[in-house]
C-alpha cells in the first residue's frame, strides 16, 4: 500500500453505464498486430487506461499515479467427492494490484497497451495473487471485523478502479425459449467497477461509478471507443470494424 491514499468518502450514489457493444474480432485484430505477445485482456485494460488519460486531460503528467485492482481466479479444491464437472460452481478469487502509472503517462495508445502487457506479465509471474488469496481466505477471517473493514478501505482507497474481463459463450444462448441479446454484468462497489464480458462475438462493457465524483461520466464511453479506434489506426487495421 505504498501509493498515497485517495478520498474514500461515500455519497451513497452509484450510476451504472452500459456501453454500446463492440467487436470481439476488432479487439483480436489489435492483439494480433500489436508488438509482443499481447492478450485480449491487455487490449481491453489498455483501452481503459487510455480512456482515463483522455478523461484526465492536462491533469495527467509524469507524476500521475494510477493503480487498478484485478480479480484473479484460482482453482478450487472440491475435496474427495467433487460434483460432476458440468455442475461445479465456484468463485475462488482474490485481488492483484496492477501499477499502471507508466501506462497512463505514455503518449500513445499502442505504447499504453505495451506497458499494460508488461505490468500484467509481471503479475502473472509473481506470487501476488496467491499471497492475496491466502490473506483473504485464511488470515482475514481471524481479524476483528473492524480491522478487516479498515484494511479493505485502505486497499480500495489506493486504487482508481477494479477491472474485470469475463469470457462468455460465443454462440447465442436462450432463456425461456428466447435468445439472449446482450449480457451486462453489473456490480456496485466503493470505487469505480468495470466488467467487460464477451458474448456471441461482441464485448459488453459496464462501469459503475459515483456520479457525484465523476460528474461528466457520459464522456467516458466516447473516450474508450476513441482509444480502441486509435489503436486500430496506428496498427493499420482496416478489414474489421469496431
Amino acid at each position: 500500500l505504498s501509493h498515497r491514499s485517495g478520498d474514500m468518502r461515500y455519497s451513497g450514489s452509484r450510476k451504472s453505464i452500459c456501453f454500446k457493444p463492440f467487436s470481439l474480432d476488432y479487439v483480436k485484430a489489435i492483439k494480433n498486430k500489436a508488438p509482443g505477445k499481447i492478450t485480449v485482456n491487455d487490449v481491453l485494460l489498455g483501452a481503459m487506461v487510455g480512456a482515463m488519460r483522455r478523461y484526465g486531460g492536462d491533469a495527467v503528467d509524469d507524476k500521475t499515479i494510477m493503480r487498478m485492482l484485478i480479480p484473479v481466479g484460482a482453482p478450487i479444491d472440491f475435496g474427495a467427492n467433487p460434483p460432476p464437472e458440468g455442475d461445479r460452481l465456484g468463485n475462488n478469487w482474490s485481488f492483484a494490484s496492477a501499477d499502471l502509472s507508466k501506462a497512463i503517462r505514455a503518449e500513445d495508445s499502442v505504447a499504453r497497451v505495451e506497458i499494460t502487457d508488461a505490468v500484467m506479465n509481471r503479475l502473472k509471474e509473481s506470487l501476488d495473487s496467491t499471497t492475496s488469496n491466502f490473506i483473504t481466505n485464511k488470515l482475514m477471517p481471524l481479524l476483528p471485523p473492524s480491522k478487516a473493514q479498515h484494511s479493505t478501505k485502505d486497499l480500495y482507497a489506493r486504487h482508481t478502479a477494479i477491472f474485470s474481463n469475463v469470457p462468455g459463450p460465443q454462440l447465442p444462448c436462450c432463456v425461456g425459449g428466447k435468445e439472449i441479446e446482450a449480457v451486462y454484468p453489473i456490480f456496485l462497489t466503493l470505487v469505480e467497477q468495470v466488467i467487460v464480458m464477451s458474448y456471441n462475438g461482441k464485448f459488453y462493457f459496464n462501469t459503475t461509478l459515483d456520479p457525484n465524483v465523476v460528474t461528466d461520466y457520459e464522456k467516458f464511453e466516447g473516450y474508450y471507443r476513441d482509444e480502441l479506434l486509435d489503436m486500430g489506426k496506428r496498427l493499420g487495421i482496416t478489414d474489421v470494424q469496431l
